[in-house]
């Protein structure tokens, strides 16, 4: 009635249709992993015409909140004094809003600061900045290349 051939047959095309379906998950996780490659290449180029500018910015005392993140101090005298040279209380972090509410601020020379003393907090503030590529000529306000004085070719009088 059955031959050995019939259900070797199912089983053959059974396999083959699997074998078809995973060739073609492969060549499509294939392509989204090029895709993915072309896009990151293409944001890489355009990410490296910008540059990482820091800044310190300085935030009165008055401004000063929970949350700032402040890289140093700076007294009226217009001494300048970073905050890995204040001495650490307890297990408490180093912020700037901690720091003004001590009595008296020590430093890790022995020197002793009052917080009537600081009159601003130095902030860094990160930005980012167009740079100008080598070799791309150079643009104008609307993108176009800057025209001379004159519109036309300068021409040669005989």
């Amino acid at each position: 009635m059955f031959g050995r051939g019939s259900g070797a047959r199912r089983i053959n095309r059974r396999l083959l249709k699997k074998d078809f379906i995973m060739k073609k998950i492969l060549q499509i996780i294939t392509l989204a992993i090029i895709g993915m490659l072309i896009t990151g290449a293409s944001e890489a180029q355009g990410a490296s015409s910008y540059k990482k500018v820091t800044e310190i910015v300085k935030v009165e005392t008055k401004k000063v909140t929970k949350s700032t993140k402040a890289a140093g101090l700076e007294l009226e005298s217009g001494r300048k004094i970073h905050l890995d040279r204040v001495v650490k209380r307890r297990f408490k972090k180093k912020r700037i809003s901690e720091i003004l509410r001590r009595d008296q601020i020590e430093l890790t020379n022995g020197e002793i600061i009052y917080p009537e003393e600081v009159q601003f907090a130095l902030v860094p503030e990160t930005r980012l900045i167009r740079v100008q590529m080598e070799g791309k000529a150079p643009r104008g306000d609307d993108e176009r290349a800057p025209r001379g004085d004159d519109e036309r070719a300068p021409q040669e009088n005989d």
